[in-house]
């Protein structure tokens, strides 16, 4: 989405909860189209979307590069969990040694 798009999203949002008068206030110092040009543009962004260029070269996900993410996330998530364990263990054993407040 670019700025206009999210701009005329936000103040749709606001739509349920401000008046007309501060609606057209707000598109009019965004630059947001009314309703009407804002489908046409819409239409036409869309159009845009769904018939890519041809030309344009898409990226190509490799299986192998993903699987050695995944495996590289999951072992990572492996050691996070165990250095938590080892402090919870550590707090454990610090506090068995510690003064008793009185």
């Amino acid at each position: 989405m670019d700025l206009v798009q999210l701009a005329a999203y936000c103040i749709a949002m606001l739509a349920e909860y401000v008046q007309e008068p501060w609606l057209a206030e707000l598109r009019d110092i965004y630059a947001v189209p009314t309703s009407g040009e804002e489908n046409q543009s819409s239409q036409a962004q869309s159009n845009q979307d769904s018939f890519p260029n041809p030309g344009q070269k898409r990226p190509r996900f490799d299986p192998r590069e993903l699987a050695k993410k995944r495996a590289k996330e999951a072992k990572d998530e492996t050691k996070r969990i165990a250095m938590a364990k080892e402090a919870s263990t550590m707090r454990s054993i610090s506090s068995f040694f510690a003064k008793p407040n009185k």
